[in-house]
């Protein structure tokens, strides 16, 4: 936005109101189509896996004592 500020001395909100008029009222766009959307299955164990390999892991400094419980570190 600085370089055409300089180059042509028009301020960038000019620049973003003529693309703005450009793109809404020059191009002409063709009335929605209609798709078929088909609902998938989805494997539940996929999607665990998916959800786990994309959850950071956290170490949350547990250590197991000998009676079988947990104490924090």
């Amino acid at each position: 936005a600085t370089l055409l500020y300089v180059t042509l001395a028009i301020a960038p909100a000019i620049w973003y109101n003529i693309l703005t008029e450009f793109l809404l009222f020059s191009l002409k766009f063709s009335p929605a189509v209609k798709a078929i959307v088909k609902d998938t299955k989805r494997n539940p164990k996929r999607t665990q896996r998916k959800v786990k390999y994309q959850m950071p892991e956290i170490d949350i400094n547990v250590k197991k004592i000998g009676n079988g419980k947990y104490a924090s570190r």
